[in-house]
């Protein structure tokens, strides 16, 4: 494959991303467009949004995730996709289904295949499978970093939001956090 690698991303990536307000860097880092399962996108619409979000005087029912996944669905940055076949048990539907997409589009192409997954149990599995690499949200911002895409400053701050959230296995953040200390960023 010429270019940069391909990317499936799971529910709670994405909505961490979305709170963070980092999902729109996901093209610059892994080719356009990022799959996403049904099942991810069935979990990500699973809720109405409870407190209405004002926008242009207009009120939406959305989630910040939820408007923000039809944004990108119509400038087609995300795309819906599914495998053909369920390899993978012992996870909750999306994850299952992100791990089962992304191997079946690596085992299909030859290429590697980048899972965004934030769940310490499913990261590790999809590591662990031939053709797959797993990136955590942590990780992720590292990359931005990496790229220039954040600086440091804005990495750290952004880490920092992402801590408070605490809504992420403690291994990431602590090899994330290891590695922007190292950069000169203050976590």
């Amino acid at each position: 494959m010429v270019g940069r690698m391909q990317a499936v991303v799971d529910t709670g990536f994405w909505g961490i991303c979305c709170r963070l307000n980092v999902e729109r860097h996901l093209t610059k880092v892994w080719a356009n467009p990022i799959r996403i399962p049904g099942a991810v996108i069935a979990e990500i619409f699973a809720a109405p949004a409870l407190a209405k979000a004002t926008t242009d005087s207009e009120s939406s029912m959305l989630f910040p995730d939820q408007q923000k996944f039809l944004e990108a669905f119509l400038a087609e940055t995300v795309q819906p996709d599914n495998a053909d076949h369920n390899h993978i048990t012992g996870f909750d539907r999306g994850e299952r289904d992100v791990i089962d997409l992304a191997w079946t589009l690596a085992a299909s192409s030859g290429n590697p295949m980048t899972v965004l997954i934030n769940e310490r149990r499913a990261h590790e599995f999809a590591n662990q499978q031939p053709g797959l690499i797993a990136i955590s949200v942590p990780e992720f911002l590292v990359y931005l970093h990496d790229r220039g895409i954040l600086s440091i400053t804005e990495t750290a701050d952004t880490f920092n939001r992402l801590a408070a959230l605490g809504r992420t296995p403690k291994l990431f953040m602590n090899a994330a956090a290891a590695d922007i200390r190292a950069r000169g960023g203050s976590v």
